[in-house]
């Protein structure tokens, strides 16, 4: 027993290691973990919810997915401070003040504290990625603010990508006055949630950074929101639609469905082309493990992941939607090898299936989905040890759990609501256990729940 305990603990501990390690592009992880900040409030937000700074004006801002990042210059931090902090020169810097001196729309163009954050991100050439962002005003013209992103090779100064159409390491993203930066929003204003667009020329790794700052002045600071895929604003309660660029601006005109695909994992995408999608690889380039990122929301869409070799794979889903199919397949050729896999949905009438299996190595499988008719599908076969930790609420629910092979098998399992039914089956292996909660919401009973556990 003591051993059984702990090699869950081991386990359990490596596929949370995993989990912390992804690369977090959109906070979901509730934490800046992969980022760092600076020069003021940069907080995780889950959303603003009715704001109002002046105007008659009351805000929503929320987030995709559950989590948000928010920069709100409040320190001592400069705006030199924060622009070299990203990563740009002394050249760079009073280019983009002499921009916003000749824009400055009536205002003092002068900038003084900010706030930023960043992270390393490792991009391909002939690739186009993106980012949303919202700014948001809490000051009235002609006290102009506004914000930028910045995109920095790690060793070559010289490279110098595309953003926004523009060649050049940065991009002025939302102002306060009209006729600054790439969008302006007038007094007390939002630019809706945007996309900065950005490819670089040559393959490598990057550093990606936000800003946003205060002109002329430290009070009324103005907030600049970022997240991975668009979420929404409303003002006064009514949806709000991001405001377009200001003219002349070479800044995206059409919101489309964002990529930031890092790396060079196998993995089959399909989506209804009417949603917004997106695909995230990353690759540790030291170890070569295969880490994949998918973020669907929307309804009717398919996504399929395949990874295979010698290496440890690692696999990560997010769904928000209905009627929409997961499909995760693992393998491994080595005795080392580690499969993980992560899929959070949420939504009715969804299929998730994920299958692990290789020849020695341990497996783990997290699942979380929520809301009513969705089937859920765990098949963990062959040597290694099996972990499967599922927890599925709502009505109408069928889960099916396999675990096979010549080591040890543990799964825990929570379902909470009505006509859940359970198939649990423990084949062969040193050790056989599991852990069931069930809180059936039907006065008349649920669907059985069945156990079997043998060689």
């Amino acid at each position: 027993m003591k051993r059984w305990l702990a090699w869950v603990t081991l386990i359990i501990l490596l596929m949370w290691a995993y989990r912390a390690s992804a690369q977090n592009i959109g906070f979901e992880d509730g934490n800046l973990s992969n980022w760092t900040a600076g020069g003021g409030d940069v907080s995780i937000s889950t959303g603003v919810n009715n704001v109002t700074y002046g105007g008659g004006k009351t805000w929503t801002v929320t987030p995709y997915g559950s989590r948000m990042a928010m920069l709100y210059p409040s320190g001592s931090v400069t705006f030199d401070g924060a622009v070299s902090s990203l990563g740009l020169n002394s050249t760079e810097n009073s280019a983009i003040r002499q921009f916003m001196t000749n824009n400055a729309g009536g205002g003092n163009p002068t900038p003084t504290n900010a706030t930023w954050i960043k992270r390393t991100v490792t991009l391909e050439a002939g690739k186009t990625y993106s980012f949303a962002w919202n700014y948001l005003s809490t000051d009235y013209t002609p006290f102009n603010d506004g914000s930028m992103m910045t995109l920095v090779h790690t060793t070559l100064g010289s490279v110098t990508p595309t953003l926004n159409n523009s060649q050049q390491r940065y991009a002025l993203l939302g102002f306060t006055n009209p006729g600054t930066g790439n969008y302006s929003t007038d007094s007390y204003g939002s630019t809706g949630w945007q996309l900065a667009t950005f490819s670089v020329p040559v393959t490598g790794e990057y550093v990606l950074g936000f800003a946003t700052f205060n002109l002329g002045d430290t009070i009324l600071s103005p907030q600049l929101f970022i997240d991975e895929i668009q979420g929404t604003t409303a003002l006064n309660g009514q949806p709000f639609n991001p405001i377009p660029p200001n003219p002349g601006s070479t800044a995206p005109t059409t919101p489309t469905a964002p990529s930031l695909c890092c790396g060079g994992s196998s993995a089959a995408f399909s989506a209804n082309p009417t949603n917004a999608a997106k695909i995230n690889t990353f690759t540790n380039r030291v170890t070569q493990d295969s880490k994949v990122y998918v973020e669907q929301i929307g309804n009717m869409n398919t996504i399929t992941l395949n990874q295979s070799g010698t290496r440890n794979n690692y696999a990560r889903s997010y769904g928000n939607g209905h009627s929409n199919t997961v499909n995760i397949d693992q393998t491994g050729t080595s005795s080392t090898v580690v499969n993980y896999a992560d899929v959070q949905v949420i939504g009715n009438n969804n299929s998730v299936s994920i299958t692990q299996q290789s020849t020695g190595g341990s497996k783990g499988a997290f699942v979380n989905v929520q809301n009513n008719n969705n089937i859920i599908s765990v098949e963990q076969k062959e040597s290694g040890n099996h972990y499967a930790e599922i927890t599925v609420s709502g009505g109408n629910k069928n889960v099916s759990v396999l675990q096979q092979g010549s080591a040890g098998h543990m799964a825990s399992i929570t379902l909470t609501g009505a006509a859940t039914g359970l198939n649990l089956e423990q084949v062969g292996g040193t050790q056989q256990f599991y852990s069931i909660t069930h809180n059936c919401a039907t006065a008349g009973g649920c669907a059985p729940i069945q156990v079997k556990q043998g060689q």
